[in-house]
C-alpha cells in the first residue's frame, strides 16, 4: 500500500471512522487569478486545481512525493449511447521540486494527469492485477482524493427545460453522519456562470479534529 503520511491528531484504529464535511469559498478576486494563471499556463482547470491539492500535501505533510485518486468519466465511444453513471478512480502520483516554480509543476501535474487518462484501466483490475490488500478502514494506493465536480450553467438547465427536464445548478456534499472513503476528500465546484469557486472537505473525523 502507498499512501501519505499525514499528521494525525488521533492514531488509525483500523475502522473506517465518522466522516464530517467542512464547507468554504474562494473569494471572486482569487477565483480570476486562477483563472488568468490557467489561461497563461495552457492547463485545464483540473490540473491547475490538483497541482495545488499537492503543494498543499507536501506542505503539511513534508513529503514530496504523494499519490492521490480521482474519479473521471469514462463516457466515451459506444458507451456515449447508453444511460448510466460510467466513472473510473485514477491515481494520480507526482514529487514537489521546492526549486520549481509553480508554473513548472503544474506542467508536470499536466502530464501526469494526461498519462494516467491515456493509460486508465477499471480500478478494480488494478487492484487484482498488483494484488494489493483490501480492508475496511482504508482504499489501497492513496488516503486523499481530489474531485472537480462539474456543474450545470443556467443556460443548460434551460436547454434541458426544453426537453422536460427541470433542473437546476446545486452543489452535492454528505451531511450528518456518514463514513468517509478517504481521510481527506477536496470537492471543489466551479460556476460555469461566473467562474466562482466553492466546495467541501470531507475528512475522517476519528483521526482529524476541526479547526
Amino acid at each position: 500500500r502507498i499512501s501519505t503520511a499525514r499528521p494525525l491528531d488521533r492514531p488509525r484504529n483500523g475502522s473506517p471512522g465518522r466522516g464530517a464535511a467542512i464547507h468554504y469559498e474562494v473569494p471572486q478576486h482569487c477565483a480570476a487569478a486562477i483563472r488568468a494563471f490557467q489561461r497563461q499556463a495552457g492547463a485545464t482547470v483540473h490540473s491547475v486545481y490538483l497541482a495545488a491539492y499537492f503543494v498543499w500535501l507536501w506542505q503539511i505533510t513534508k513529503q514530496r512525493t504523494a499519490n492521490v485518486i480521482g474519479p473521471m468519466n469514462e463516457r466515451s465511444g459506444d458507451l456515449r449511447k447508453l444511460v448510466g453513471m460510467f466513472v473510473n478512480t485514477l491515481v494520480y502520483r507526482t514529487s514537489v521540486d521546492p526549486k520549481e516554480t509553480f508554473l513548472e509543476f503544474c506542467n508536470q501535474v499536466k502530464r501526469v494527469s494526461a498519462e494516467a487518462m491515456e493509460h486508465s484501466v477499471p480500478f478494480d483490475m488494478l487492484l487484482s492485477r498488483m494484488n494489493a490488500p483490501r480492508t475496511n478502514a482504508a482504499l489501497p494506493f492513496a488516503q486523499v482524493m481530489f474531485n472537480l465536480a462539474p456543474t450545470l450553467n443556467v443556460r443548460e438547465c434551460a436547454a434541458l427545460l426544453k426537453h422536460g427536464v427541470n433542473m437546476c445548478p446545486r452543489m452535492w456534499s454528505l451531511q450528518g453522519e456518514f463514513t468517509p472513503h478517504v481521510e481527506i476528500h477536496l470537492i471543489l465546484f466551479q460556476d460555469a456562470d461566473d467562474g466562482a469557486l466553492q466546495g467541501f472537505i470531507h475528512y475522517n473525523a476519528d483521526l482529524f479534529d476541526r479547526i
